[in-house]
């Protein structure tokens, strides 16, 4: 059993078993702008989230915490926030793209100078693998994929909402 009285939150959904003059604002829970009164016998329900704004009454709890009105609401709500847009769910795949597209330029470069250094030294002088040769290579090769990714989310943001500007023109 719940004792409300005036000024008091609602925390917990229940039904009305005595009601002196009980007047909830529902306005959080249902937009409904004016105060309902509750009694036994028309209106018995009381929901989690709302504000007693006049009177007194006891309250049999039906529901508590996820259960109740409010806890649905706000289950609802947060389940929401979890998914992604349809813009960021493209953004992601642009993304990833782009850090494929580093990666592939990175070892492609990395081999390509690779190869040219072992064709100008007539072999892998292992002497010479400091003198701009292959650990260099790689700290270059490792240069163009930290730079490829952050240069890239902007790029493809930027190329994302060209291409919906340009066709939300086209639809006008």
């Amino acid at each position: 059993v719940l004792l409300l009285d005036t000024g008091d939150k609602v925390i917990a959904d229940g039904v009305v078993v005595e009601s002196f003059n009980l007047t909830l604002d529902e306005a959080s829970l249902t937009g409904e702008g004016d105060p309902i009164h509750k009694n036994i016998d028309q209106d018995p329900w009381v929901r989690s989230g709302t504000q007693v704004t006049e009177g007194s009454g006891k309250v049999v709890v039906v529901a508590v915490g996820p259960h109740s009105e409010w806890g649905k609401i706000l289950a609802m709500v947060t389940e929401e926030e979890d998914q992604q847009t349809p813009l960021q769910e493209k953004l992601e795949i642009v993304a990833t793209a782009i850090g494929k597209v580093g990666l592939f330029v990175a070892v492609a470069c990395f081999i390509a100078m690779l190869i040219k250094w072992c064709v100008e030294n007539k072999g892998f002088p292992i002497k010479k693998i400091n003198d701009h040769g292959p650990v260099q290579f790689f700290l270059y090769a490792i240069t163009i994929i930290v730079v490829a990714v952050p240069e890239g989310l902007p790029l493809a943001v930027t190329i994302s909402l060209a291409y919906s500007m340009k066709k939300m023109m086209k639809d006008n």
